[in-house]
């Protein structure tokens, strides 16, 4: 089953999240001036599951405060993966 997420993730220490592991899905990721990231991607279920607990873990030295989920249709809007500033 594709899916598509949308997710954003906020750090109290303001960290950049840079240590994404590019499983098998599509997207983008962008670290904000406040300190959220916003990511959003397309795969298989399994693998965007796989990538909000990833969020939710946070790089090493981060605090996650919160991390809000929006599930959405997949409609094939990436064709790789990018950061973007």
């Amino acid at each position: 089953m594709e899916s598509a997420v949308k997710c954003s993730k906020s750090d109290s220490d303001g960290l950049p999240f840079n240590g994404l592991r590019i499983l098998d899905w599509l997207g983008t990721q962008k670290n904000l001036k406040d300190g959220t990231v916003l990511i959003e991607a397309e795969g298989k279920k399994m693998d965007i599951e796989s990538l909000i607990k990833e969020v939710e873990t946070g790089p090493r030295g981060a605090d996650v405060d919160e991390v809000q989920v929006e599930w959405l249709p997949y409609e094939h809007r990436f064709r790789d993966f990018e950061i973007r500033r």
